[in-house]
């Protein structure tokens, strides 16, 4: 069992390559380091794995099976580390 949990793990991974392909795209951003891409991947994947954790949670609390936009926007306003994230158009709540 936890063999499938690895493989599983390894087709999460953000491709390196479009990262770095992407981080290029700036043209402020110079040169990159080989270990750059990699630490950006890593951190893409727990960031979002944290989201959609807090969010399941959300979900889970009013018993959906599903989750959706609302459990998202009520996970980022629960958590003050995703503050910055309050202010984008897509999260903003629809009143």
């Amino acid at each position: 069992m936890p063999r499938q949990e690895s493989q599983k793990r390894k087709l999460t991974r953000f491709p390196i390559s479009r990262l770095k392909r992407i981080m290029q795209l700036n043209e402020d951003i110079g040169k990159i380091g080989a270990s750059v891409p990699v630490v950006a991947s890593k951190a893409i994947e727990m960031f979002l794995t944290e989201i959609v954790e807090l969010t399941l949670r959300e979900a889970k609390k009013k018993n959906s099976s599903r989750m959706s936009p609302e459990f998202i926007n009520r996970a980022i306003e629960s958590n003050p580390k995703f503050e910055f994230l309050k202010n984008m158009e897509q999260f903003k709540s629809k009143e």
